[in-house]
């Protein structure tokens, strides 16, 4: 007899697979994420805070400034510097997890991820299995 559609099991298993592939390349790249998104804090907490002493030393000079607004651009940097501030303490306050803890190191990205967390991806996996072992009980 020739099936059209394969069989429940194969295509639960299928997916299960390739919901663990997703997982697993998640996992692999959350410690590049979360050391790398310590860099770019640290380099936009830099870049800012060369443009607010660049100001604020140009008024106190008493030399012209490179902006049209000195006061506003101070203003505004000190402003962008001290978000920063708090965003990098924010950051660079959390110790690092133990070294090969992926799903700590998952859970400290959290919001990086496009879609599903790990977590998530887990949760949908026992959930298939779940599903998928209930079939294999209805059938015997």
């Amino acid at each position: 007899m020739i099936t059209i559609f394969p069989d429940t099991g194969q295509r639960l298993r299928r997916k299960i697979a390739r919901l663990e592939a997703r997982r697993d390349r998640e996992l692999r790249i959350a410690p590049t994420l979360f050391y790398v998104r310590r860099t770019v804090v640290l380099m936009f907490l830099f870049v800012v805070t060369v443009q607010f002493l660049t100001v604020l030393f140009s008024l106190s000079s008493g030399r012209p400034s490179p902006y049209e607004h000195p006061h506003g651009f101070l203003l505004l940097f000190g402003a962008c510097a001290a978000g920063l501030g708090y965003w990098s303490w924010r950051v660079w306050s959390v110790p690092p997890p133990a070294d090969g803890d992926l799903w700590a190191y998952s859970d400290l990205v959290g919001s990086q991820y496009e879609g599903d967390s790990p977590r998530d991806l887990q949760a949908r996996i026992d959930t298939l299995r779940a599903q998928l072992v209930r079939e294999d009980d209805a059938r015997q």
